[in-house]
């Protein structure tokens, strides 16, 4: 990620992130740059979360 903001809080500001270890209720905003189009599938690390659906699909078209 190019950049991160945990919480959303402009102060809390991070970037060259690769992770980012949210809690249950935590937040972050997040910004990056896709480098080709195509589909991206988003998953975290609770690989038994997955299997029951919890994942998300990005997909990235043609720059305009």
């Amino acid at each position: 990620f190019d950049r991160v903001w945990h919480e959303g809080d402009p102060q809390n500001e991070m970037r060259g992130m690769q992770t980012l270890l949210l809690g249950a209720s935590n937040s972050a905003t997040i910004e990056f740059i896709v480098p080709e189009e195509g589909s991206y599938t988003l998953i975290d690390h609770e690989f038994a979360d997955a299997e029951k659906g919890a994942t998300g699909l990005l997909i990235a078209g043609p720059r305009q």
